[in-house]
């Protein structure tokens, strides 16, 4: 935690070191623009798109509905989510700002419940209204410009994906989803009965597990354990959801500025979503090249 800490007060300093020289460079096309009257549009024009681009970055009044910590100038509220414990930090801010308040990250806005009324509500009785998934430049990347059912947003174009992949379901898994499903509960029994009561880390075997169903209900193909393939899935996948939980990542969301400069963990990143993609690609391939692509058990036969 010290160490996230750290990367965090190192990235307000030089943002905010960032932040001086463009003010600087600002200052100094006005000087120009005084001496050079023919470059008055052309420096005027300069200093109002640096203007506005650091526009965003200033604090803004908040909402008098949505009240909150007082917020930093240009990192926000990102120290309050630095806090040890942070479940029972943010439950001693709902103490003193009520159940719903707000978070601000650089220029993002987030609001936090923390009543299981308020929860309910929201995702029960108005659960159209947050069912949209809020703009993300790093989730745009990793699901392909929000491409997908778990990262896309609530649009029509995510409930046709959805209505397709239901129907398609229903058409080729009505008998075999259970069959799928038991086969792999029975299996998974007698590999956790085959340690005979030894310690043992159990999370790849379920790993393995649930990817079997996925793998056979899209594309018919079961993995043992030992598998390469499955392997490197299962790596890759892992090292995706470890890079994007990474403080230099999720601040790319808050801080586009942030986004021109040099980031190793970043290019980390794109290389695995290359590799996922590439795996998933040569999977899909296979299938089409295969003799059982019309396979009635498989969701991409349907």
């Amino acid at each position: 935690m010290a160490i996230e800490m750290s990367v965090i007060s190192v990235g307000a300093v030089f943002l905010v070191v960032l932040l001086l020289i463009v003010l600087i460079c600002t200052s100094g096309q006005r000087d120009k623009c005084v001496q050079k009257d023919q470059k008055d549009s052309q420096c005027t024009a300069v200093e109002s798109r640096l203007l506005q681009y650091l526009y965003q970055f200033l604090p803004r009044t908040s909402s008098p509905s949505l009240p909150g910590p007082p917020s930093l100038i240009l990192i926000g509220n990102m120290m309050e989510l630095t806090h040890d414990h942070l479940p029972i930090h943010l439950t001693n801010l709902a103490q003193r700002y009520g159940n719903i308040y707000r978070l601000k990250c650089g220029h993002t806005t987030m609001v936090v419940l923390d009543s299981t009324d308020v929860i309910r509500e929201a995702l029960v009785k108005k659960w159209s209204d947050f069912a949209g998934r809020p703009g993300s430049y790093t989730g745009d990347i990793v699901s392909g410009g929000g491409h997908t059912i778990s990262l896309g947003d609530y649009n029509e174009e995510w409930r046709a994906h959805r209505r397709l992949v239901h129907s398609a379901l229903q058409r080729c898994c009505q008998q075999s989803l259970h069959d799928v499903i038991e086969r792999q509960a029975l299996h998974l029994r007698k590999v956790l009965m085959d340690y005979q009561g030894r310690a043992v880390d159990l999370s790849e075997d379920f790993t393995v597990a649930a990817s079997n169903v996925i793998t056979t209900l899209a594309f018919g193909k079961e993995y043992d354990k030992s598998s390469l393939e499955l392997q490197q899935l299962h790596s890759c996948l892992n090292e995706i959801v470890a890079l994007w939980g990474s403080t230099w990542i999720s601040a790319l969301d808050s801080f586009p500025l942030l986004r021109k400069l040099p980031n190793p963990v970043f290019s980390r990143l794109l290389k695995e979503v290359v590799k996922r993609d590439e795996i998933i690609r040569k999977h899909l391939n296979n299938y089409k090249q295969s003799q059982d692509k019309i396979n009635v058990d498989a969701i991409t036969g349907s």
